[in-house]
């Protein structure tokens, strides 16, 4: 199916693929990481009943970062400053749910485990329950969409030397002293250093 037009009122408007928002937050210490997940209540459209992380769909006049700290705060009632998000994964799959071309985003910060978290924010029904789950049993939830391997290939990206991005795929946490330092923004700058510094990414 390609793009095609709409008129209301005097204006038109394309009907595309729209983009999501997806949020991979992760607190607690380092040998024992919990993931904010919320579960699916009966206002939301699919997947009814089931477990992902905080997502929604970017809105007009909205950065994508904004979109996803705005549908963090709005599904569990946790702030996450939109500079501390870091894109981690692209997914413009067309076999992907609705076609939606999803931007993947992840934060750490170990003070998260501390803060209380609500569905006050969202809309009526959409959201059932909120909690941090322990990576440790986050096979023991029921998962919407393919969340479940994304947590999988998030930790990977970090821990281990699994990811398709060239910066994540060395393991970041691995590479650096203090697992907090990664709440950091990672400039361009940084990543040319950790390029530079890496055998295996530069070539020697």
């Amino acid at each position: 199916m390609n793009n095609f037009p709409v008129k209301l009122g005097n204006k038109e408007y394309w009907i595309s693929r729209s983009i999501a928002v997806c949020g991979f937050v992760l607190t607690g210490s380092p040998d024992n990481l919990s993931i904010l997940a919320v579960k699916r209540g009966s206002g939301c459209p699919d997947e009814v009943g089931k477990w992902c992380c905080p997502c929604g769909y970017l809105d007009y006049n909205e950065t994508l970062v904004g979109a996803c700290s705005r549908e963090i705060h709005e599904e569990s009632g946790l702030y996450v400053n939109p500079f501390d998000l870091k894109m981690w994964r692209i997914d413009d799959n067309p076999l992907s749910n609705k076609q939606n071309v999803t931007i993947n985003y992840w934060n750490y910060k170990p003070h998260y485990i501390d803060i209380i978290l609500n569905n006050n924010y969202c809309e009526p029904n959409e959201i059932d329950d909120v909690q941090w789950i322990s990576l440790n049993k986050i096979d023991m939830f029921v998962w919407a969409f393919n969340h479940f391997s994304l947590i999988h290939k998030l930790t990977d990206c970090l821990f281990n030397n699994e990811s398709e991005s060239p910066v994540l795929g060395y393991g970041l946490m691995r590479q650096l002293e203090n697992f907090p330092e990664l709440i950091e923004n990672l400039t361009l700058e940084k990543m040319m250093q950790i390029y530079n510094s890496n055998p295996i990414l530069n070539g020697d």
